[in-house]
């Protein structure tokens, strides 16, 4: 569907919004380098909800970001509520200029690029040869060969095909750990990206969580109209947030579980620089609104690294 970017001024309906469906896996034939942590609010950063050092209850602002979607030619376009990856190679590897810090692996699908990327046939080509890589380096760092494979493992500590990845903009309110209780931390009140990578895609997943609540509670007051008050990008005062809790079983394959509700907390507010912060997530996480030539080429030679040391040991 054609999407634009929202523009200053735009007035924008928030009681529906555009909520792509989980994708069930199927077969298919950038964010920049990692640095040292040195803002401790960790503003715009990326969190994996979905790990054992997340879980408990987290309670955010959710901000759509500035991608909308014509959905009927007729009407202004609507705001989604996140961005879906489907099939995007994800993890880190030692990068080739420094090998005392890894940078961030992040391979699209040549389908996913938007007709504004304008990519020619030469840089398909490459990312299609990085992602032939990454799914042969992806069984050395599987979990049935950890431990097997170290000197790999180092330089390439993890690296996936993942079926489904979900990112939305979100103001950090509040943070309930199952062990340690609340968290006071400096990056509460800070907008960060929340990930989510994991669940049985359609029915355990982000996407189909979060939609089912929204329908709930649709279904149960007969309108929509509630949406504004909990998904609008606007300054001001609020008090409505979503609430996710993540657990995690406690057998030798641990599964994560996720839970979606739509809350309500002490007024928090939302500023100028925060909707400055939740622009545009297709140029956040796999950058698919250019062909980021520094990105991709220091990617070609830690791919190189790694394979000259396969070819050493097999």
């Amino acid at each position: 569907m054609e999407t634009f970017l929202m523009e200053e001024g735009m007035e924008i309906d928030y009681t529906s919004f555009y909520t792509p469906k989980a994708t069930v896996p199927g077969n298919y034939s950038n964010e920049g380098f990692q640095k040292k942590e040195s803002d401790p609010t960790r503003t715009g950063q990326v969190i994996d909800m979905m790990n054992s050092y997340n879980l408990g209850t987290t309670f955010f602002k959710l901000i759509p970001d500035k991608v909308l979607t014509v959905i009927d030619p007729s009407k202004p376009g609507v705001p989604r509520l996140y961005r879906k990856v489907v099939q995007g190679y994800a993890g880190r590897i030692q990068d080739p200029d420094n090998p005392k810090i890894f940078m961030n692996v992040q391979i699209p699908r040549v389908e996913e690029f938007l007709p504004e990327a304008g990519l020619t046939e030469e840089q398909k080509s490459k990312i299609n040869f990085l992602r032939n890589q990454a799914k042969n380096f992806s069984e050395f760092t599987s979990f049935k060969n950890r431990g097997k494979f170290t000197q790999i493992q180092n330089m390439l500590p993890s690296l996936s095909l993942i079926p489904q990845s979900v990112y939305v903009y979100g103001k950090l309110i509040k943070v309930i750990n199952s062990s340690k209780g609340e968290i006071k931390k400096e990056e509460l009140g800070h907008v960060r990206v929340f990930k989510f990578s994991k669940g049985e895609v359609g029915k355990t997943d982000f996407i189909t969580v979060f939609n089912n609540s929204l329908q709930n509670k649709i279904q149960a007051l007969g309108s929509s109209s509630w949406m504004k008050d909990y998904f609008s990008r606007a300054e001001g005062e609020f008090t409505k947030v979503i609430s996710v809790n993540v657990g995690q079983s406690t057998g030798k394959l641990k599964k994560y579980s996720l839970g979606v509700t739509l809350e309500e907390m002490a007024p928090f507010k939302v500023t100028a620089e925060d909707l400055e912060v939740a622009g545009n997530l297709n140029s956040r996480v796999f950058d698919i609104t250019k062909y980021d030539e520094k990105y991709y080429e220091r990617l070609s030679r830690a791919f190189d690294n790694v394979q000259s040391v396969i070819d050493r040991l097999t």
